[in-house]
């Protein structure tokens, strides 16, 4: 199993009920969420989620799951390079480039 890892992104297609392919600026992911307590079946393809889980391969097996509803993923993606900046000069985390 890889590392864990959160990714965020919308919902792209549904397979079997139990998998997502999510799409994030240009890149695609496979989401095996067959582990998942609550199934998926609410979610519709163009609707945004955040999902925690493990790197399978090429694909992630989640853990947790949510629905981002009206999040604004401008200003969020500017709060995570915030922090991110924050970290690295606090905490010794090394920033993005």
């Amino acid at each position: 199993a890889g590392g864990s890892v959160r990714v965020t992104g919308e919902v792209k297609e549904i397979q079997n009920g139990q998998r997502l392919l999510l799409h994030d600026r240009g890149s695609t992911l496979q989401v095996d969420a067959s582990s998942l307590i609550r199934p998926v079946n609410g979610i519709m393809p163009g609707v945004h989620v955040q999902v925690v889980g493990e790197l399978e391969g090429p694909q992630l097996k989640a853990r947790i799951l949510r629905v981002l509803h009206n999040m604004d993923m401008v200003l969020y993606e500017e709060c995570l390079l915030l922090r991110r900046r924050v970290e690295a000069q606090y905490i010794d985390i090394p920033a993005p480039s």
